[in-house]
């Protein structure tokens, strides 16, 4: 499933599909999508993890609700379905293929430390990289990579920009797309689903041949904006 639209003038599959009408209410506001819970039991049970927490529902309900383990998440990173899984007696929610709303180019995550490596190895073989991060800038990564993206650090506002820079770079002309895995901690857990969902589902085009490349002469970085959590485009290199 192709990366949805979430900014006013994004390019619209449905365009060219000749639609009767659009109605376009403007940028999302969360970014990713939104927390399904199943109430069916006696436990409160998280299917989808989104932008409302565990901790938030426990809050409204006191009851901390179970989390839906990795192991969960349908298929291996190989794309085959665990048998295990397949059989569990799951409700059908969306959003939680193994693979969904992943690039066309194919993305991989790396963790923070291996992230210069990982890019080295890279452009050794002849692979134009696209660079997702978020902390401090890796300043040679962010001069060499094709384009470089810098998220904010916090999962509130990362998750807001997440599917659009993904858009973007998945238009940027690049080999492979290198995202900079965030934290193992619960606050980031949405937001590492939906990576690792983006990361089995990539690869369905073939990299900079099947891209109009996008310039980028400076690193693009999203900041923090006031009390909301929110973040505004701005430019690298300050």
């Amino acid at each position: 499933e192709e990366l949805g639209v979430l900014e006013e003038g994004q390019p619209r599959k449905q365009e060219r599909e000749a639609p009767a009408l659009i109605l376009d209410g403007g940028a999302c506001p969360v970014g990713i999508e939104s927390t399904i819970l199943d109430l069916s039991g006696t436990t409160p049970r998280i299917l989808r993890p989104g932008h409302i927490t565990a901790e938030e529902i426990e809050a409204v309900c006191g009851i901390l609700p179970e989390g839906m383990p990795q192991a969960e998440v349908n298929t291996d990173v190989s794309g085959n379905a665990d048998e295990n899984v397949k059989n569990r007696p799951l409700p059908r929610v969306s959003g939680t293929l193994a693979a969904h709303y992943a690039p066309a180019t194919p993305l991989r995550l790396v963790p923070a430390a291996a992230l210069e490596e990982t890019f080295d190895i890279e452009q050794q073989v002849g692979r134009r990289c696209a660079v997702l991060h978020y902390g401090a800038r890796p300043e040679r990564v962010a001069r060499e990579a094709e384009p470089f993206y810098l998220l904010p650090a916090e999962p509130v506002p990362y998750a807001h920009h997440l599917y659009a820079a993904l858009r973007k770079l998945d238009h940027a002309g690049a080999d492979t797309i290198l995202v900079t895995a965030p934290p193992s901690a619960p606050e980031w857990a949405a937001v590492m689903d939906r990576l690792c969902r983006a990361a089995r589902g990539s690869g369905s085009g073939s990299g900079s041949g099947s891209r109009s490349r996008i310039a980028a002469d400076e690193p693009i970085e999203w900041e923090s904006s006031g009390k909301s959590g929110g973040a505004a485009p701005g430019n690298g290199g300050k």
